[in-house]
């Protein structure tokens, strides 16, 4: 998907960022999850499958969510400890 967005002039990327979000943000509630975040590159993973050969801080689903938690202030993680 990024590739998609990548390739976009920014005045369609404005056009794209709302659809990509709410892919994310499964509830509907404004905010991506942890959870969601995690549910959906499961998806994707699962969709690959072995296709893909991943660096080792990118080879599961729970590393690039935490990867990708930093830049985005409304991805809410899980407490410490779950």
């Amino acid at each position: 998907m990024y590739a998609a967005f990548s390739s976009s002039r920014p005045a369609r990327l404005t056009l794209l960022l709302p659809g990509a979000f709410q892919l994310y943000d499964i509830d509907g509630d404004g905010t991506i999850t942890y959870d969601e975040m995690l549910q959906i590159v499961q998806s994707i993973y699962k969709m690959t499958g072995s296709m893909v050969k991943l660096p080792l801080d990118e080879d599961t689903p729970e590393k690039v969510c935490l990867s990708v938690r930093p830049p985005f202030t409304n991805v809410h993680s899980p407490p410490p400890g779950e």
